[in-house]
Protein backbone atom coordinates (compact mmCIF):
# COMPACT_ATOMS: atom_id res chain seq x y z
CA UNK A 1 0.00 0.00 0.00
CA UNK A 2 1.00 3.65 -0.42
CA UNK A 3 0.19 6.69 1.77
CA UNK A 4 1.03 10.29 0.79
CA UNK A 5 2.12 12.95 3.31
CA UNK A 6 -0.02 16.10 3.66
CA UNK A 7 2.67 18.13 1.88
CA UNK A 8 2.78 15.54 -0.93
CA UNK A 9 6.57 15.43 -0.68
CA UNK A 10 6.94 11.93 0.81
CA UNK A 11 5.14 8.60 0.61
CA UNK A 12 5.00 5.48 2.77
CA UNK A 13 5.32 2.24 0.81
CA UNK A 14 4.49 -1.06 2.55
CA UNK A 15 6.58 -3.95 1.23
CA UNK A 16 5.47 -7.49 2.07
CA UNK A 17 8.34 -9.98 2.20
CA UNK A 18 10.09 -12.41 4.52
CA UNK A 19 11.19 -9.30 6.44
CA UNK A 20 8.36 -6.76 6.00
CA UNK A 21 9.41 -3.13 5.77
CA UNK A 22 7.72 0.23 5.36
CA UNK A 23 9.79 2.65 3.32
CA UNK A 24 9.58 6.43 3.53
CA UNK A 25 10.32 7.75 0.05
CA UNK A 26 11.24 11.36 -0.68
CA UNK A 27 9.64 12.21 -4.01
CA UNK A 28 11.89 15.16 -4.88
CA UNK A 29 15.11 13.26 -4.11
CA UNK A 30 13.72 9.95 -5.45
CA UNK A 31 15.24 7.93 -2.64
CA UNK A 32 14.39 6.04 0.55
CA UNK A 33 14.97 8.34 3.52
CA UNK A 34 13.83 5.98 6.33
CA UNK A 35 12.76 2.37 6.95
CA UNK A 36 10.39 1.05 9.60
CA UNK A 37 10.53 -2.58 10.73
CA UNK A 38 9.10 -4.79 13.45
CA UNK A 39 5.54 -5.32 12.24
CA UNK A 40 4.26 -8.45 10.49
CA UNK A 41 2.96 -8.55 6.91
CA UNK A 42 2.94 -11.45 4.50
CA UNK A 43 -0.48 -12.81 3.67
CA UNK A 44 -2.73 -9.73 3.86
CA UNK A 45 -2.67 -6.11 2.73
CA UNK A 46 -1.62 -3.93 5.68
CA UNK A 47 -1.87 -0.17 5.37
CA UNK A 48 0.14 2.55 7.08
CA UNK A 49 -0.33 6.28 7.59
CA UNK A 50 1.32 9.40 8.95
CA UNK A 51 0.09 10.58 12.35
CA UNK A 52 0.45 13.14 15.09
CA UNK A 53 1.24 16.82 15.00
CA UNK A 54 3.22 17.68 11.85
CA UNK A 55 2.91 14.00 10.85
CA UNK A 56 5.85 13.10 13.09
CA UNK A 57 4.76 9.46 13.48
CA UNK A 58 4.35 6.51 11.14
CA UNK A 59 1.52 4.19 12.16
CA UNK A 60 0.84 0.73 10.76
CA UNK A 61 -1.41 -2.24 11.24
CA UNK A 62 0.09 -5.70 11.45
CA UNK A 63 -0.78 -9.36 10.98
CA UNK A 64 0.05 -10.01 14.65
CA UNK A 65 -3.14 -8.09 15.65
CA UNK A 66 -1.29 -5.02 16.92
CA UNK A 67 -0.66 -1.42 15.88
CA UNK A 68 2.91 -0.14 15.53
CA UNK A 69 4.01 3.48 15.93
CA UNK A 70 7.47 4.73 14.87
CA UNK A 71 9.13 8.13 14.97
CA UNK A 72 8.98 9.35 11.37
CA UNK A 73 12.46 10.89 11.14
CA UNK A 74 14.48 8.61 13.42
CA UNK A 75 12.75 5.31 12.55
CA UNK A 76 12.64 4.21 16.19
CA UNK A 77 9.74 2.01 17.29
CA UNK A 78 7.86 4.03 19.93
CA UNK A 79 4.80 1.95 20.76
CA UNK A 80 3.08 -1.36 20.06
CA UNK A 81 -0.65 -1.30 20.81
CA UNK A 82 -2.63 -4.55 21.21
CA UNK A 83 -6.37 -4.66 20.71
CA UNK A 84 -7.53 -7.00 17.95
CA UNK A 85 -8.09 -10.73 17.68
CA UNK A 86 -6.68 -10.88 14.14
CA UNK A 87 -4.88 -8.80 11.49
CA UNK A 88 -5.10 -5.01 11.71
CA UNK A 89 -5.49 -4.14 8.03
CA UNK A 90 -5.70 -0.35 8.18
CA UNK A 91 -5.03 2.57 10.49
CA UNK A 92 -5.93 6.24 10.34
CA UNK A 93 -4.69 9.04 12.59
CA UNK A 94 -6.26 12.44 11.90
CA UNK A 95 -5.28 15.06 14.52
CA UNK A 96 -6.37 13.92 18.00
CA UNK A 97 -8.01 10.57 17.33
CA UNK A 98 -6.73 7.27 16.06
CA UNK A 99 -8.85 4.66 14.29
CA UNK A 100 -8.07 1.20 13.01
CA UNK A 101 -9.88 -1.74 11.48
CA UNK A 102 -9.32 -5.44 11.08
CA UNK A 103 -11.16 -8.58 10.09
CA UNK A 104 -12.18 -9.43 13.66
CA UNK A 105 -14.30 -6.44 14.63
CA UNK A 106 -15.74 -3.10 13.62
CA UNK A 107 -13.62 0.04 13.59
CA UNK A 108 -11.93 0.77 16.92
CA UNK A 109 -11.08 4.33 17.97
CA UNK A 110 -8.89 5.84 20.70
CA UNK A 111 -8.53 9.38 21.98
CA UNK A 112 -4.86 10.36 22.01
CA UNK A 113 -3.87 12.71 24.82
CA UNK A 114 -0.56 14.40 25.57
CA UNK A 115 1.37 12.83 28.45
Amino acid sequence: SIAMSQLSDQVLVNISSSTPVIRLMDLAERRVVQKYMGHFQGRFVVRSCFGGPREQFVVSGSEDSQIYIWHRHFGSLLEVIPGHASTVNAVCWPCLTHANSGCSAPVTTWLITAA
